[in-house]
Formats: structure tokens, sequence, C-alpha cells
């Protein structure tokens, strides 16, 4: 992994609800660069992209050296979709169902396929929406096309996220190399 790219981040200058959840998502995003730099020992970059994105956002995160990437919308992948190639590893703490629809499904058949996700467990989401509606329905299409080609493994822990903040689960996924059956780590 070379790059970070997290999608779905929110604003972390303004002061509405969630704002304390947002701001451990973004602890995460950066102790993940952490851990796989001092792992791998080489620099991995980071980028960020979410529509709702201020100017006082934009510069406190690259007060970490987050290169920021811009979209007109939360359920378009904008100039993300340029930067994902085999070593990116994308962190969705928060993402649209339209934006994973795009991120998965329409990059699946692609040599720059999404190999490495840190996002929303599919299985909650799924299993968050009434049966027939439309979210279900693209949760499911999502799952069928694309999710069910990597291996998962759920994210937990006790005593990070409040109630105030708590946050939907999530999960960690790696592509399964079609060859071997297994996930490829690099």
């Amino acid at each position: 992994i070379h790059k970070i790219l997290s999608l779905g981040l929110g604003s972390l200058t303004a002061p509405e609800k969630g704002q304390t959840r947002r701001l451990k998502q973004l602890a995460i995003f950066l102790a993940i660069r952490a851990e796989l730099s001092r792992k791998s020992g080489i620099e991995i970059h980071l980028y960020a992209q979410d529509p709702v994105f201020t100017r006082a956002d934009e510069s406190f995160l690259s007060s970490f050296s987050v290169g920021i990437l811009r979209t007109t919308s939360g359920t378009s992948l904008g100039e993300a979709e340029t930067i994902i190639d085999s070593l990116t590893l994308v962190y969705s703490p928060f993402l649209t169902l339209e934006a994973y629809e795009a991120l998965l499904l329409g990059r699946r058949e692609s040599v720059h396929a999404v190999r490495y996700l840190i996002g929303d467990d599919f299985a909650e989401l799924e299993a968050k929406w009434p049966k027939r509606s439309e979210e279900r329905r693209l949760v499911e299409k999502v799952v069928k096309g694309s999710v069910r080609g990597y291996k998962r493994r759920v994210v937990t822990g006790e005593g990070f996220w409040e109630d105030v903040d708590a946050a939907f689960g999530m999960g960690v996924y790696v592509k399964v190399d079609e060859g071997r059956g297994k996930g490829k780590s690099r």
C-alpha cells in the first residue's frame, strides 16, 4: 500500500452533531498511515475527498500532509477516481450507497479495482434497511457484484466510540486473488 484515500470523512470544522466521531475517524486515518509506514518503511501518501469540506477543513487536513481531492457530489467519485490503483487503501468511514456502487461495481473489471477497503460493514448495512427498500436493493447489488469477492474482517472495540458519536459498524476488506482464493498481502 502506497496511498490511503479517505472518502466521506465529513467536515471536521463544522460544529455539528457527529463532530467528535469525525475527529476520531481522522485519528484512525492518520494512525493507519503511521502503522503502515512503520511496517513497510515507505512513505504512505494520504488523500481525502468529501463534497462538504470547507476551506478550513482543507487547510486543517493539509497540515497533516493530506492531499485534497474534489467532487461535486456525495454520489460521485470525482477526482478520487484518478488516483485509485492496486496499491491504494480506500478508507470510507461514511459513504453514500451510490458512491460505493461507483467505487466497487464501476471499477471491478479495471486493473485499478479497489483491492483494500476499510469501510462500512456491508452485512450491517444490509440489515439496516427494510427488505424491499431501494437502499436495501442497492446494498444487495454491491454485495453480490463485488463485496463477495473480498475477505472481510469486522472492526469492533469497546470504549472508543461513545453513544453520542457511535459509528455504524466497519469492516476491513481485502480483494481475494482469483487463482489462490486468498487475499494477497503486500
